[in-house]
């Protein structure tokens, strides 16, 4: 078999919401301008009725115009959250599968988001690798290709081949993504505060507790050294049988 080789991963240490709330600095807000790209994104999202729980049955039209006009702001939502990053489509991701809290329309434009996410740079990629393992891909390996197999959200893989000839699947998380996602969820918790203020009309309550539990989710994932022991003792378990 090939293995898998992983790097980048971040010795977060779990998702901590205060850690979230202390990335904010309140005093540049004004001049921020991913603040305000976030503030825009989630008061569509919440506006636009994705976070309809509560009013499920109400917007549930049958009219062919207002599927049309949902299926329209769903796409707004998933071009802004794509264009806000790493953070918001692993977002349009957690969102895409909870059924029970957005719209279908929403749910269906959202989950392209599985693998539609452009690769970052090669030279980002190449000076990942030499951090972490000490010399860049071209000494370290045989052969490597510069084209992914696979990118997603939080990272991409590319095929590569050792110097004893064995093939490797090379996993390379993207860069500072402990401090982007802080610096992201703590804007998220920062307008779920005052979206009560701004838009009065919004399920608030709701958007603060999926922002907890994507908080939570979203850190997981970044842990690759979790998930190489995972996969140690899996590999351990099917020697065993």
């Amino acid at each position: 078999g090939t293995d898998i080789l992983q790097t980048g991963s971040q010795p977060v240490g779990g998702y901590d919401p205060l850690q979230a709330d202390k990335a904010v600095q309140v005093r540049r807000l004004l001049k921020d301008k991913r603040f305000w790209s976030t503030l825009n994104t989630l008061l569509t999202l919440v506006s636009s009725a994705a976070l309809d729980t509560l009013v499920r049955d109400k917007l549930r039209s049958k009219k062919p115009s207002d599927s049309d006009k949902r299926k329209r702001r769903a796409s707004h939502i998933k071009q802004a959250f794509l264009e806000l990053g790493a953070t918001f489509i692993k977002l349009g991701q957690f969102l895409s599968t909870r059924k029970d809290i957005v719209s279908e329309e929403l749910a269906e434009e959202l989950s392209a988001l599985q693998d539609q996410v452009p690769p970052f740079d090669f030279e980002v990629l190449k000076a990942t690798i030499e951090r972490e393992l000490g010399a860049p891909p071209e000494v370290l390996f045989k052969e490597f290709e510069s084209t992914p197999i696979a990118s997603a959200s939080i990272g991409q893989a590319h095929r590569a081949r050792l110097h004893d000839g064995r093939p490797v699947i090379v996993k390379v998380q993207r860069p500072d993504l402990a401090e982007i996602f802080y610096q992201d969820l703590g804007y998220m918790r920062f307008i779920a505060r005052l979206g009560p203020i701004i838009r009065p009309s919004g399920d608030w309550e709701t958007w603060a507790a999926l922002t907890a539990e994507f908080g939570r989710t979203l850190f997981e994932e970044i842990d690759y050294l979790k998930e190489g022991r995972n996969a140690d003792k899996i590999r351990q378990i099917l020697k065993e049988h």
